[in-house]
């Protein structure tokens, strides 16, 4: 049965062998673009609404309470949003009926043109 927790001899990694992970804050230099600090742990919290009504998020984890990502998340990230937005938009339901937005209820009488208020109004004396 294979050991689950190898020993540091056998699990010896180079530096440059191993995978980096960047605060959220450490990623701010590595952005094409001026963002607040906040905004990589929003990203990540709480995604990035795209054209197509897809919500795309930044891939992290959480370590010792600090929420860590890496250059190559970031990179998918905005690769991600790019697809997203360059997808068509979902079309639009059309109207259950397209008259109601026509109507008008004045008094319990339903008025569907001014033509018909009018009448209305003149058959009241008004």
């Amino acid at each position: 049965m294979p050991d689950k927790f190898p020993n540091l001899e056998t699990a010896a990694v180079t530096k440059s062998q191993s995978i980096e992970y960047l605060t959220m804050r450490k990623t701010l230099p590595l952005l094409p673009m001026k963002v607040t600090p906040a905004a990589p742990l929003r990203w990540a919290r709480d995604g990035v609404l795209c054209r197509n009504g897809e919500r795309v998020y930044l891939k992290h984890i959480r370590m010792g309470g600090r929420i860590l990502t890496r250059e190559a998340w970031i990179q998918e990230f905005f690769d991600a949003q790019v697809a997203a937005n360059i997808a068509p938009r979902p079309a639009r339901m059309p109207p259950m009926n397209p008259e109601r937005n026509l109507r008008k209820t004045i008094g319990g009488l339903t008025i569907r043109s001014h033509a018909e208020a009018d009448a209305h109004l003149k058959a009241k004396g008004m």
